[in-house]
Formats: C-alpha cells, sequence, structure tokens
C-alpha cells in the first residue's frame, strides 16, 4: 500500500523535494505515517504549492504570529 502511494505521488508529477519536504513537516509535527504525508501533499496542491520555495514561503508565512491591528483593549474598572 505504501508503495502505491508513494508511487501515486511521483505520477501526479510530485517532486521528489516537494515529497521529502512533506516528510520533514510531518516529522515536526510528531506523524510518522504516510497518510498524513499525503494530506500535506494535498493540502499544499490546493493551496498550489510545487516547488521547495513556494513550501518555505508558506511554512514562514504560516508560522509567524499574526498582528492585530488597532485591536482595542478590553478596559473595565474593576473598583
Amino acid at each position: 500500500m505504501e508503495f502505491e502511494l508513494i508511487n501515486k505521488w511521483l505520477d501526479e508529477s510530485i517532486n521528489e523535494e516537494l515529497i521529502n519536504y512533506a516528510v520533514k513537516e510531518a516529522i515536526f509535527n510528531d506523524s510518522f505515517t504516510l497518510r498524513y504525508i499525503d494530506a500535506i501533499l494535498r493540502e499544499w496542491g490546493k493551496k498550489g504549492i510545487k516547488s521547495s520555495k513556494e513550501v518555505e514561503l508558506y511554512l514562514k508565512k504560516r508560522k509567524q504570529p499574526k498582528v492585530r491591528k488597532n485591536e482595542a483593549l478590553f478596559d473595565y474598572n474593576w473598583l
């Protein structure tokens, strides 16, 4: 089954470098299954990610904390 899944990725023109990045991402997330790697590759495919540079940009963008602009702080006088 694993061999067929890997061949499916290669038949879908997913390059080996992209597969290696997906393996690294899965290991980083403490998951060691090919199904998880397949899910990562499907997600990247939906987002149009096809090269290692696009993966690096996506991962940097995803891991940056979101900054909220002009968010009013909750100010309440408890006394």
